[in-house]
C-alpha cells in the first residue's frame, strides 16, 4: 500500500514539474519575445536618426558643391525625397518587427 502510495505521488509530483515547466518555457519564450520587440525599437529609432543624419549630410554636400542634386532637385523636393526614403525603410523595420 505504503509502495502504491509512493508511486502515485512521484507521478503527481512528475505531471506537476512538467506543468511548471511548460509554464516556465511560455514565459520565457514571451520574454524573448518583448525583449526582442523592444530591441527592434530601440534599433528603429536608431535607424531613423542616422537615416535624418545621412540626408543632411547629403544635401550638405550637394549645397557645398554648389550644385543641386543628379535629379535637380529642388531644396524642397530633395526634403520630401528623403522623407520618402525614411518613411519607407521605417515602414520595412516595423513590418520586420511585427513579424518577431
Amino acid at each position: 500500500m505504503q509502495r502504491h502510495h509512493l508511486s502515485l505521488f512521484t507521478v503527481n509530483f512528475e505531471k506537476k514539474i512538467k506543468m511548471e515547466t511548460q509554464k516556465l518555457s511560455f514565459k520565457d519564450r514571451y520574454n524573448q519575445k518583448i525583449k526582442e520587440y523592444l530591441e527592434a525599437e530601440e534599433l528603429i529609432e536608431l535607424a531613423s536618426s542616422q537615416l535624418l543624419i545621412v540626408c543632411a549630410l547629403n544635401k550638405k554636400n550637394s549645397i557645398n558643391e554648389g550644385h543641386i542634386s543628379n535629379e535637380m532637385e529642388s531644396p524642397k523636393s530633395s526634403k520630401s525625397s528623403c522623407a520618402f526614403k525614411i518613411n519607407l525603410f521605417l515602414f520595412k523595420l516595423t513590418i520586420e518587427r511585427r513579424s518577431i
